[in-house]
């Protein structure tokens, strides 16, 4: 990994570079974080940027009193970010319906988005609302449902499979592996990539891709708020086998410490990163953010965080996908298929094709009927855990949310299918007594990454984004675009 030096950041990274809570710990860093900014001479930039309550800044022997200040904008930021409601349509909130349908309609704005009747309802009768709209929701599913086969069709004979991104940049790894970046620029025409002030870094989930409707869809969504867009696809998700036996993991930080290191040294100071991802891709943002800590500012320059369905604590949310029998049935089946092509692929490739090779549990992930038989036969003795559990607790972001210190954004659906219902981390957030500046929202409705077929209502200011990109797209956007905005 390129090693980073301590540099002064850039001045919106110097206006919350630190972590907010006020404890001994983190006045202890912030103190030492004014320091390095006198030291370098940036004098002028605390005088102008944190004026004292108004004061007249005349010398820096008040060095902790800079440091409290400093420490309190993240929280501020967090805190005047006002989300909107996730409206969906009634006939529609069961979570399988949007976690299924959400794979397939994602793309279609006339399916993400429902009208509100403009003529009088009964304001109180979601039924005569929702029996109103029935004719309308109805054929836009299948129209929705026959265009989405027709352009997977016509992408698939014409082999443009990441048509959507501008560029791709295959990193090269210190154990002999790679990993693959597509970006989108958001100045294309004018050599956007070279002029580039504020990026988006994007995880996916398990088995998911840049190429998915979801990924597309949160691409599209920064894009049009003015972010460069860059895509990580975790080893062997990018549409090429990687080069080890190792692949990733939901506590697999690595290739995204590295990209960063690598964006910081290629751009320097004039870059401000934020960090977005889904799933398994949200719980490896979070966990790196928490580990990092300050030095996430310090040393990458990271502004703040925005992400969807965390699972937080993987000791509490893999039972969902053993137990239940529907998860089994549908989700379960559909990722273990990849899972185990990808075990042979590595038994062939690495192996010798011996299925009584040591590197990994090839018979096991062969018969595996759920994750955790992958999890127990590549995870585990590929990545040296002990057991499931090691890899479980090792793996969880839930740990180290509270030393997170740029302002982040979490959205969770309380009816996620993959979730535990009676588990959310609502001390984590500022507004819970969390100490980090964490915004958790855990909406009624959305299932597993859906978000689809939100009545919007005509009296309420939609932005532009909207016409593109899905209601939990837009809303991590517009938070994304909050922090970058924010005004002291």
């Amino acid at each position: 990994m390129t090693a980073i030096t301590f540099s002064i950041p850039t001045p919106r990274s110097r206006r919350y570079g630190l972590s907010l809570n006020n404890r001994k710990r983190w006045k202890d860093v912030s103190t030492a974080y004014a320091s390095k900014l006198i030291s370098h001479g940036h004098d002028s930039f605390v005088r102008t940027a944190y004026p004292l309550h108004g004061q007249k800044y005349r010398n820096f022997t008040r060095v902790e009193s800079i440091s409290n200040e400093l420490d309190t904008v993240p929280i501020k930021i967090v805190k005047s970010f006002a989300p909107s409601k996730y409206n969906p349509y009634i006939l529609l909130r069961n979570p399988h319906i949007q976690t299924i349908l959400g794979v397939f309609l994602r793309r279609n704005p006339y399916c993400t988005y429902i009208p509100k009747p403009t003529q009088e309802l009964d304001v109180n009768d979601e039924l005569q609302e929702a029996l109103h709209l029935l004719p309308l929701v109805f054929q836009r599913i299948i129209t929705g449902l026959i265009q989405t086969f027709i352009h997977l069709w016509q992408t698939n004979n014409a082999n443009k499979s990441y048509s959507f991104w501008d560029e791709r940049e295959r990193i090269e790894t210190a154990d002999g592996d790679f990993f693959h970046v597509d970006y989108k620029w958001n100045n294309k025409n004018n050599e956007g990539k070279e002029n580039i002030r504020h990026m988006i870094i994007i995880l996916h989930g398990l088995e998911s891709s840049s190429n998915s409707p979801l990924s597309i869809d949160m691409a599209d969504a920064f894009s049009l708020s003015n972010f460069d867009v860059a895509f990580i696809n975790f080893r062997g998700c990018s549409g090429v086998p990687n080069d080890t036996l190792g692949g990733y993991h939901a506590g697999f930080t690595d290739d995204l410490l590295l990209f960063l290191s690598i964006i910081r040294t290629r751009y320097g100071d004039g870059i401000s990163l934020y960090l977005s991802g889904f799933s398994l891709g949200s719980n490896v943002v979070v966990k790196c953010l928490g580990e990092l800590g300050i030095k996430a500012v310090s040393e990458f320059n990271i502004q703040g965080a925005a992400v969807m369905g965390c699972p937080f604590d993987l000791n509490i949310q893999y039972r969902r996908l053993v137990d239940d029998p529907f998860n089994r049935l549908v989700y379960t089946r559909t990722l273990l298929r990849t899972l185990k092509e990808k075990a042979t692929h590595n038994l062939h490739k690495h192996c010798d094709g011996d299925e009584s090779t040591s590197a990994f549990d090839y018979k096991k992930c062969r018969d595996a009927n759920t994750i955790v038989g992958i999890e127990e036969g590549l995870i585990v003795p590929v990545f040296g855990f002990q057991d499931k559990f090691d890899y479980y607790n090792k793996s969880a972001s839930i740990s180290v949310m509270k030393d997170i210190a740029v302002p982040t954004l979490i959205i969770n659906a309380a009816d996620d299918p993959f979730f535990d219902s009676n588990y959310f981390p609502w001390d984590q957030d500022c507004d819970y007594g969390g100490s980090a500046p964490i915004k958790l929202i855990r909406t009624e409705s959305g299932g597993h990454l859906g978000y689809i077929f939100h009545v919007e209502s005509r009296s309420h200011e939609i932005e532009a984004v909207i016409s593109s990109s899905s209601w939990i797209c837009n809303e991590l956007a517009r938070f994304v675009k909050h922090v970058r905005d924010y005004k002291m």
